[in-house]
């Protein structure tokens, strides 16, 4: 968190926390909590786990074009299990070039569809089953559901886990131009960007 002007509190990508660092993480997140500006936010920031919400909820979160909208659909793209929102948060580091504003395809602006923040959705649904299961994604013995679905995010290399050749159907997400994803089998492939 970054204190710019005016108060705002501005989340920044230079304090992500790498995958797998636990111990960085902890580091990263007893920083926050013990600095003066996250104690001074205290009643004027909240945070909102998704699994309290319903889908028809967070669905209604993010097609708002305010302040909350951004929150929910930064959460999605970062597979956040929670939205953070308050007066004084600002997403703009994030939306510089319009990442987070919803695609219109009346005027062809805009980047995410409903379409694809829908299934991101689901991909979070499955990621965080897995970490309150503690289950390793890429034990390909475990399994989710019987959904015959794969999902893969491109960019982050994460995986359900399941041996996709079984499946009628692999979505992969991520972000056009971050991979070159061929279809290699008699399955449909769905890319959504």
């Amino acid at each position: 968190m970054l204190d710019p002007e005016n108060g705002k509190i501005a989340l920044s990508e230079s304090r992500k926390t790498e995958t797998g660092n636990r111990d960085k993480f902890y580091e990263n997140l007893y920083g926050l909590q013990n600095s003066d500006q996250f104690k001074d936010s205290a009643d004027k920031v909240q945070l909102t786990l998704l699994s309290d919400l319903s889908p028809g909820a967070i669905i209604s979160k993010i097609e708002s074009n305010d302040q909350g909208g951004l929150a929910t659909r930064f959460a999605l793209l970062a597979l956040n299990p929670f939205v953070l929102e308050g007066e004084k948060i600002d997403y703009g580091a994030f939306n510089t070039n319009g990442e987070l504003d919803l695609f219109s395809p009346d005027s062809g602006t805009g980047t995410l569809t409903s379409s694809y923040l829908v299934d991101r959705m689901t991909m979070l649904i499955r990621k965080n089953w897995f970490n309150s299961e503690d289950k390793n994604p890429l034990d390909s013995s475990v399994t989710f559901s019987s959904s015959n679905h794969s999902y893969q995010n491109i960019n982050d290399s994460l995986e359900s886990g399941a041996d996709i050749a079984k499946f009628d159907t692999l979505i992969a997400v991520g972000r056009h131009g971050a991979s070159d994803v061929r279809q290699s089998r008699d399955n449909d492939l769905t890319i959504l960007f």
